[in-house]
């Protein structure tokens, strides 16, 4: 291997690198134009009003599990509780009390979490095929990334695209460790 395919393989690797970062930013920014425009026909059509049944649906269903809870000691019922409001709330809400609290808008705010990394992670695949950007790829094989490229690894690079660019670079960096130790064994099987 000359110095010229070794620079070659590292360039293909950064510009597939900078395209999976610049496309994971791409679907954040349409992800963040569709929640504007859901939030904007939810305030015109007022959809808040399904979100608030689907508060009293899981209310209902709550309470009939929670009956259970007559018989178990309250700091024990405590640690499910907490539970509960931390996947409503997340954990950076700090919600300390016993009571659960439920809303329309927190049921909404879940569901449009969920909704919308479903839609970035089906984004993510469309995009990763047609720009054919395989992030595993370069692990595979270092020298020559665009000559590994699998169906499976585009679809896999889709997915953490879709994920948005936190993941992404997480990935990234993984691969140049795992790139970086590759190359340090070589180097000590070769002295």
């Amino acid at each position: 291997m000359t110095a010229s395919d070794a620079l070659s393989g590292l360039t293909q690797a950064t510009v597939i690198f900078t395209v999976a970062l610049a496309l994971s930013f791409v679907i954040e920014r349409v992800l963040e134009l569709l929640k504007t425009g859901y939030d904007l026909a939810e305030s015109r059509w007022r959809w808040h009003d399904v979100w608030n049944r689907e508060a009293r649906r899981i209310r209902d269903f709550a309470e009939h599990r929670l009956r259970a809870f007559n018989y178990v000691d309250p700091s024990v019922a405590a640690n499910a509780l907490g539970r509960f409001s931390e996947t409503l709330l997340g954990p950076e809400a700090g919600h300390t009390g016993t009571v659960p609290l439920l809303s329309g808008d927190l049921v909404r705010v879940v569901w449009v979490r969920m909704i919308a990394k479903l839609v970035g992670m089906l984004l993510g695949i469309v995009l990763a095929t047609l720009f054919r950007v395989d992030l595993l790829a370069v692990f595979k094989d270092p020298e020559n990334p665009l000559r590994a490229l699998s169906t499976l690894g585009v679809w896999l690079t889709g997915v953490g695209l879709g994920l948005g660019s936190g993941p992404v670079h997480k990935l990234i960096t993984t691969i140049e460790r795992q790139k970086d130790k590759r190359a340090a064994r070589k180097a000590e099987e070769g002295a």
